[in-house]
């Protein structure tokens, strides 16, 4: 199990990287700003910004989107089940997550905002690479290693979704 750690050098290193990149499009300030990168999950809220793709159905070719899924606790992202909730935000490519703030409304009205920064997919995984947060908190998100989220299949149709970033409460 990894557990690197941020010097205060690298941190203000990563922090001027990200502040380089900073969007125009006005951002919720988030309360606090991680001092460690971690393996190791909390029991809290999870969205995870996910590429999909597989062969949904009779008819259907190849397919590839991009998703927000919603999980109310990590140790359930980690079963293979679906997500508590989800929202689809590109069908036909992979949506470019680095250097955009992209924002999906849940089934329940709450819309997620992800900001991640440029470059983020060249860091470590699990090294903090942006902010997100939704109608109620603010959420720090982390470079993901890309593992299985979920994926249903049969009679040799199939879809699942891989986690990019996760951004945890």
């Amino acid at each position: 199990m990894r557990s690197p750690t941020i010097s205060v050098v690298m941190l203000a290193l990563v922090a001027n990287v990200f502040q380089a990149s900073a969007l125009s499009a006005p951002q919720k300030p988030l309360e606090t700003l991680p001092t460690t990168s971690t393996t190791t999950r909390s029991s809290t809220e999870r969205v995870f910004l996910a590429s999909c793709s597989g062969y949904p159905g009779q008819g259907a070719g190849y397919v590839v989107s991009s998703e927000m899924d919603y999980y109310a606790t990590d140790a359930a992202s980690r079963t293979g089940a679906q997500p508590d909730a989800r929202v689809v935000i590109s069908q036909g490519s992979y949506t470019t997550w680095e250097g955009n703030t992209i924002s999906g409304t849940f089934p329940d009205g709450n819309t997620f905002v992800s900001q991640i920064a440029a470059g983020a997919q060249n860091l470590p995984d699990f090294e903090y690479a942006g902010s997100g947060y939704n109608n109620q908190i603010n959420f720090t998100c982390y470079k993901d290693d890309g593992r299985a989220l979920w994926s249903w299949g049969a009679g040799g149709f199939g879809y699942g979704c891989v986690s990019v970033y996760y951004c945890e409460d």
